[in-house]
């Protein structure tokens, strides 16, 4: 009688599954060893934590048309990004400590929070504002509107982005001054011009 009880919830459980979930049992996720997302965004952030690495935003309006570009120093950055987390747990005098239930033993866990930093050190999200500096060390800040990054220098002749129209010239010199730069050579007024085109 037992067996047939547990026999039956078990039919009953199976039978309650969605059509999605009864395909994992016939054809299960595989693990992966070697993943390709985490390939391209480990790269990503390889390049874009190097302190000399030039980029280039392009701001534009609503209606698509090119309002400001400018090289960027590094990468740009979400203008809500912070340092330090937003949101804080109370501390508890009478237990000694915050109130978690448990010490976290993952990457990114600071006590006293429930955020964590996200894998570039930071914390926040990503909005639609950003914010950069420029090779001759400028602060811009963004918030109107759409923009676009690249670490090649484009030619907008019209508001439609095509990577077969790379201004090769301006490239060119952000690789030798990217290059002097790694070497500890300041760039030259000239170098910077170049960038600013």
């Amino acid at each position: 009688m037992i067996a047939a009880s547990i026999l039956f919830a078990g039919c009953t459980e199976v039978d309650q599954k969605g059509e999605r979930a009864k395909m994992l049992d016939t054809q299960s996720t595989p693990t992966l060893k070697q993943s390709n997302e985490r390939e391209i965004f480990l790269g990503y952030l390889n390049q874009v934590n190097d302190p000399n690495n030039i980029q280039w935003i392009y701001c534009f309006s609503w209606d698509g048309h090119l309002i400001f570009k400018s090289a960027v120093m590094g990468k740009t950055i979400s203008a809500t990004k912070s340092t330090e987390p937003y949101e804080r747990l109370s501390y508890s005098e009478s237990s000694g400590g915050y109130e978690v239930e448990e010490a976290r033993n993952f990457a990114g866990y600071v006590p006293g929070t429930t955020q964590l930093m996200n894998p570039s050190g930071m914390f926040g999200h990503d909005t639609p504002g950003v914010i950069w500096m420029d090779p001759q060390g400028n602060y811009y800040e963004w918030h109107e509107g759409p923009y676009f990054v690249s670490n090649i220098p484009i030619k907008f002749e019209t508001p439609v982005i095509s990577y077969q129209n790379i201004d090769m010239e301006v490239y060119n010199h952000a690789i030798e001054a990217e290059n002097k730069l790694k070497q500890g050579i300041p760039l030259s007024e000239e170098d910077k011009a170049w960038l600013s085109k």
